[in-house]
């Protein structure tokens, strides 16, 4: 099971395994770059702000949405705010920090998800049978197990890696797209593709959108040859994705987060020089996660 489907099932099923008495409000909310998996309103009326992590809930998580719900407080005031991190396992001393600062958790094992999302059609049995395993995971392979030949392939391009501040950027974004069930990055000889998968958004190209990387340190966005490929510039991206209107709203998020070069090109090497490899991570995570 993924983390979509754990949020589907929140949203679905939000009486049965968080709480009664709740209503469904929004989902994937946004203060800053920050965002939140599900918004309810319980029976009296408060705002519970629920963020959910597959496997055993990490302090990065936790640091994360606290800030989150500092700024949403900011931005809203008047607003009773409830703070609830669900997870399939919580570590006692996280719970104990959550338990000083007022802040719920909720602890919901993963074969109860599993037998669920099967009872409501998330998924297959046989899908259910191959689910992604989740831990802590470390640096290179995140939270979710890579093949054998994916991680050395991984392992070699990092050893490729010119300096400690690239090398940083990517360890930090292949961490953060291993936690993600809609995007993988594939290998090949002299790049790889990011490739952003959701039969909800794309119906062509095998239900997939790719952002090529190659060894020049850029992700291509244009229509100009490279190697004898075309890249995705829009045009390719808005008669691949079948939802309305989201292909300008990924390259305006691209354009607003000053992540690309003429709109042709994202260079990771140039950002570094004038950005945090978090920032960029989190900005370019941020315009990826539109496609969930």
């Amino acid at each position: 099971m993924n983390e979509r489907i754990m949020q589907d099932l929140l949203k679905r099923c939000h009486q049965e395994l968080i709480e009664e008495g709740l209503s469904y409000l929004d989902r994937e909310v946004s203060v800053g770059n920050r965002r939140l998996d599900l918004v309810f309103t319980d029976r009296r009326g408060r705002l519970l702000l629920v963020e959910a992590q597959q496997g055993s809930l990490d302090t990065k998580h936790i640091d994360r949405h606290i800030d989150f719900v500092e700024g949403f407080i900011e931005k809203n005031p008047n607003v009773d705010v409830r703070l609830m991190y669900i997870a399939n396992k919580i570590d006692p001393l996280r719970k104990s920090f959550l338990d000083r600062r007022g802040y719920e958790y909720k602890e919901i094992p993963a074969a109860k998800l599993v037998a669920l999302a099967r009872d409501q059609g998330l998924v297959e049995d046989q899908e259910s049978e191959q689910e992604i395993v989740v831990g802590e995971g470390n640096s290179m392979s995140g939270t979710r197990n890579l093949k054998a030949d994916e991680k050395t392939k991984r392992e070699k391009f990092m050893l490729s890696v010119p300096s400690t501040k690239v090398r940083e950027f990517w360890t930090l974004f292949f961490g953060e797209i291993d936690k993600r069930s809609h995007v993988r990055a594939t290998f090949n000889k002299a790049e790889f593709g990011v490739h952003i998968h959701s039969r909800r958004h794309f119906t062509s190209s095998g239900g997939k959108y790719s952002l090529m990387y190659t060894r020049d340190g850029s992700f291509k966005m244009n229509d100009k040859p490279y190697n004898g490929q075309s890249w995705n510039a829009l045009t390719r991206l808005k008669h691949w994705c079948v939802t309305p209107g989201l292909p300008e709203k990924f390259y305006s998020e691209l354009k607003a987060r000053n992540l690309t070069v003429d709109m042709e090109y994202i260079s990771i090497r140039e950002l570094l020089h004038t950005r945090s490899p978090s920032q960029i991570v989190a900005d370019l995570l941020a315009c990826i996660d539109l496609f969930k």
